[in-house]
């Protein structure tokens, strides 16, 4: 009730991605008849992104509302679904098209890589800055 959309089922398959942890891309059906693709993960606490996503839907929301920028829905940013399922584990909502930011920043490690730029070892940060 209440416009609320319940799981009423789940795909028949599970796709395993690749990256360090493993994460799990799953399809829901929802009580409205629709589908919905989430991104199980383990090994991780997703009690931080949940609370990032409610502050950009706030600012959304405020920006939305302010006489000076509610002509302006460049200004607003894209978020998402995180249902954190415990310390360890959590549903993110699966968003078509989007790169993620680490896939642009590896991008342009590589790029460095082969022009022969210096590139910093550890904890894979540019010594040199990158121009805007």
């Amino acid at each position: 009730g209440g416009g609320r959309v319940t799981v009423a089922g789940f795909g028949a398959r599970i796709v395993v991605l690749s990256s360090r942890t493993r994460p799990k891309r799953l399809l829901m059906r929802g009580s409205d008849g629709a589908n919905y693709t989430y991104l199980l993960k383990g090994k991780d606490d997703l009690r931080l992104d949940e609370r990032m996503m409610q502050l950009i839907r706030t600012t959304n929301t405020l920006l939305s509302a302010h006489p000076n920028t509610r002509h302006l829905p460049s200004l607003r940013a894209r978020h998402y679904s995180v249902l954190p399922l415990g310390a360890h584990s959590g549903l993110i909502q699966w968003v078509r098209g989007v790169t993620p930011l680490y896939s642009v920043y590896q991008a342009r490690m590589a790029q460095q890589r082969t022009r022969g730029q210096p590139v910093a070892q550890g904890r894979g940060v540019a010594e040199r800055r990158i121009p805007a």
